[in-house]
């Protein structure tokens, strides 16, 4: 009888076993090349929702660039679903082009359609670039029917990252004096795993990054290089 697996009920035998989970994860996994952002994020791996937030022209767009030349590099797939129209020239810079795709989206129901269509899709990196100007037109708060697609969104990007890591960008707005705050407010802050506020620090070669709004960082652009200190740390890391 203890052989027999006529008892055990459907539900509990469809549950994926944690070693297809591993294999899972395993197979959209791949090296980052950024030693800086990957002790930022605390590695950069499928699993996780990674939020690059920061004001215009801070390099959210690039960092996200440069990990889509990392998936593509070690033979994965990757799909960039933007507001934006992305410059032929830097298309040309990706690696493996016929693993990348591209989804331009204009609106709420054209970012859930290129979201739903993911869940059965082999991507190893989502990116998804400049979202804001989609998802903040229904953060109302008494804007019912925004709301619910706006879960509606965060439970697909919760369903597929699971096995994938998706990255995403997003403004910034001040508040108060010289403080700062994600874009997409409130309502939307519990969505990543991992959140980088980058604020580049005018007329001087650094930058201050907070990671998920309590731990700060600084990085030193100099020589070519960037190092990165933690506030908690005395000295900057070679990076």
């Amino acid at each position: 009888m203890s052989g027999d697996k006529s008892h055990v009920p459907d539900h509990v035998s469809s549950i994926p076993s944690v070693s297809w989970r591993l294999r899972q994860l395993s197979k959209h996994q791949f090296p980052c090349s950024d030693r800086v952002l990957e002790e930022l994020c605390g590695g950069v791996s499928p699993g996780k929702i990674i939020e690059l937030c920061g004001p215009a022209n801070s390099g959210k767009t690039q960092l996200c660039f440069s990990m889509v030349t990392d998936c593509l590099r070690h033979g994965k797939k990757a799909i960039i679903v933007t507001t934006k129209s992305i410059p032929r020239r830097s298309l040309k810079r990706f690696p493996n082009p016929d693993n990348l795709f591209i989804v331009q989206v204009f609106s709420m129901l054209d970012l859930l359609g290129a979201l739903s269509s993911m869940k059965t899709e082999s991507y190893s990196l989502v990116v998804i670039d400049s979202p804001q100007p989609i998802l903040q037109g229904i953060l109302g708060s008494q804007n019912y029917r925004g709301q619910s697609l706006l879960n509606e969104v965060k439970l697909l990007l919760g369903q597929i990252s699971e096995f994938r890591l998706i990255v995403y960008t997003n403004g910034i707005v001040s508040i108060g004096g010289d403080g700062h705050a994600p874009a997409l407010g409130i309502t939307w802050e519990n969505t990543p795993t991992i959140r980088l506020m980058v604020i580049p620090i005018q007329a001087t070669p650094r930058t201050q990054v907070w990671r998920n709004s309590n731990q700060k960082a600084e990085l030193l652009f100099l020589d070519n290089r960037v190092r990165l200190k933690w506030s908690k740390e005395g000295d900057y890391k070679e990076a």
